[in-house]
């Protein structure tokens, strides 16, 4: 690595190139106030290569899975054999003994297909079936409102099947009080069931649940169609051995969890599945959370969880916007989130092979605690204390962009933060020079990532927002790697902009960094080694602890300290010995080093 220092205001760097590569004529372009409108014409840039994917860290296999219970029959029926049920106010009529009435109450004995209509202003539907054999209910505008209980629960029965009938609207609320057996807490959500339970067809469901949960099964959930509004005091879904949703519009509004698929103590179950659809979901606790793995194939998503990201969550309970107990898989989907905890998060692993992503969050944009691969796609953090973070990251391709008030990416393991001890605290104003040990501020928000005020950072964080690898900063390294195999990363940090208690390698893609603004962070900061191969790296930031790529890199590097700070949007233009301009980099912040490193680039 070749370092030089110059102090100069406008910086005009002209280094030997031994050739123009046609990709990389212009790098990045007008970067100032925010990283925005890079311009790169490295078309292969989003590509995700065999070879790269290849290399990607290791993503643990899902757990095995229970078979999800659902036949090509729950969908189609005789109209002939369906028995048919007319609600009205207080009572009910029926022409035969499969059903039984009294008052209000309308009880199915037998299996069979049964079409509802009308309502019951203060009654109950409970299906209660000894014998073996499926229960269709057709909800063909249908209104049931129980002041003391579920609107339907299903006490026992094979599987039950809702078909929601076309252009029909229907109706189920409960009251705020269920008189309950004693020693028992069931049912506890409007429509309850103790069975599988499906849900499909092309009509209209609204579940208002003012007591607890709005659609809850003991077993297994799948929702096939249908457009579902969901308005409950917990949660909005739940399926203790799975949820699964394909080809439905799902609007929620929950005091506890969105989505919920909650078995603990077999790990071939609690796991959630969503092939297509639409999601609204706001929620106080997580939108979508699964006890163990998350799997999204496609779908649009609009995900507000405990309030959003101008809410920092309480630290004793989870209101992340994704939430995988073991591994979160995206294969596909648009997603807009607004976290005031994690945007996605596994206890695992994560991996992200496509999607568009709009993350907001108070917390982690993508944290997973083993493992985070990306493949491809659209990701924006536009809001987060930590952009990426997990003990390994892989970066195959697509386009990242991170906008974080502590460190943009982050490879650390146990502890989600890190920061350093106040004392040891060296500030950096613009104007100042580097080195220079200042006070520091008592005034400045930890969530901006400029400062540390004793007493008064994040729930759950520990030390300065911002700082190196916190209490573990004495040791030695760690075994965590972040690896850039292609693709474009932007990050803006307030904190570290790339900080790995491990080690770095980047072999590919374009790379860049608008760092901090004090000296004790770095745009670039490691632990162990740093690997440059391949690709464009361009990182601005302070100088105090200033690094850049090691000895073990195959590709030549610059790492350049100024005597004193330069101004936000001042111009770094890269130029070839002809004059050609390479690249040019405006950081949005003010800054006192860089590190920049292109393919061609070589020693005089």
């Amino acid at each position: 690595m070749k370092k030089l220092v110059i102090g100069i205001v406008t910086l005009l760097m002209v280094m030997s190139i031994a050739a123009c590569s046609a990709g990389l004529q212009e790098a990045a372009d007008s970067i100032i106030g925010e990283i925005e409108g890079v311009v790169s014409n490295n078309e292969d840039s989003n590509a995700t290569t065999t070879e790269s994917a290849e290399t990607s860290a290791e993503v643990t296999e899902p757990v095995a899975q229970v078979e999800i219970n659902e036949d090509p029959g729950d969908y189609t029926w005789a109209s002939e054999d369906e028995i048919s049920i007319s609600l009205d106010g207080n009572t009910a009529s029926v022409n035969n003994p499969a059903v039984t009435i009294e008052g209000s109450l309308v009880t199915l004995n037998q299996p069979g297909t049964y079409r509802l209509n009308g309502s019951l202003e203060d009654g109950q539907l409970v299906i209660d079936i000894d014998d073996e054999g499926l229960v269709r209910l057709v909800l063909d505008g249908v209104s049931i409102h129980n002041t003391q209980g579920a609107a339907i629960t299903v006490n026992d029965a094979e599987k039950v099947v809702v078909i929601l009938a076309e252009d029909s609207q229907n109706t189920l609320s409960d009251g705020s009080n269920y008189q309950l057996e004693a020693d028992s807490d069931e049912p506890n959500a409007t429509l309850f069931s103790t069975a599988d339970l499906v849900i499909g067809g092309e009509g209209e469901l609204t579940v208002e649940a003012n007591y607890n949960d709005g659609i809850a099964s003991k077993d297994g959930l799948l929702i096939d169609g249908g457009a579902i509004t969901i308005i409950a005091v917990d949660d909005g879904l739940r399926g203790k051995d799975y949820v699964v949703v394909r080809d439905a519009e799902l609007s929620i509004d929950a005091g506890g969890d969105g989505i919920k698929s909650d078995e603990e103590d077999d790990a071939s179950k609690g796991f959630i599945t969503i092939d297509s659809g639409v999601f609204n979901i706001q929620s106080g606790g997580d939108a979508i959370a699964a006890e163990t793995d998350l799997q999204v194939n496609a779908g649009s998503f609009t995900l507000v969880s405990g309030g959003g990201s101008e809410v920092r969550g309480d630290e004793n309970s989870s209101a992340k916007a994704l939430k995988a107990g073991n591994n979160l898989t995206i294969n596909d989907g648009k997603f807009s989130i607004n976290a005031a905890d994690d945007g996605l998060h596994a206890n695992n692993s994560i991996l992200v092979n496509n999607g568009s992503f709009e993350i907001a969050s108070a917390d982690d944009g993508m944290h997973a605690d083993s493992s985070l691969v990306i493949h491809d796609g659209e990701i924006m953090v536009s809001q987060s204390y930590e952009g990426l973070e997990s003990a390994n990251i892989t970066i195959n391709g697509g386009q990242v962009q991170i906008a974080a008030s502590d460190d943009g990416i982050n490879l650390a393991g146990g502890v989600d933060g890190s920061g350093m001890n106040a004392d040891m605290w060296q500030g950096f104003v613009p104007g100042g020079n580097a080195g220079e040990d200042q006070d520091a501020p008592s005034n400045i928000d930890p969530n901006a990532g400029q400062g540390f005020e004793p007493g008064n950072r994040p729930p759950g964080r520990r030390g300065m927002p911002g700082g190196g690898p916190g209490m573990d900063m004495f040791a030695g390294a760690g075994d965590y790697l972040l690896t850039i195999n292609d693709g474009v990363v932007l990050v803006d940090a307030g904190g570290d902009g790339i900080d790995s208690n491990g080690s770095i390698e980047i072999n590919d893609g374009l790379v860049l960094v608008n760092g901090p603004t004090v000296n004790m962070n770095g745009a670039i900061d490691y632990m162990g080694t740093f690997a440059l191969n391949g690709g464009t790296l361009v990182a601005a930031g302070s100088a105090g602890m200033a690094q850049g790529p090691d000895s073990s890199s195959t590709q030549n590097s610059v790492l350049v300290n100024f005597s004193t700070a330069q101004s936000a949007g001042t111009l770094v233009s890269l130029q070839d010995s002809q004059g050609e301009v390479l690249f040019s980099f405006a950081p949005s912040k003010p800054y006192q080093s860089l590190v920049f490193s292109l393919p061609d680039l070589s020693q005089v």
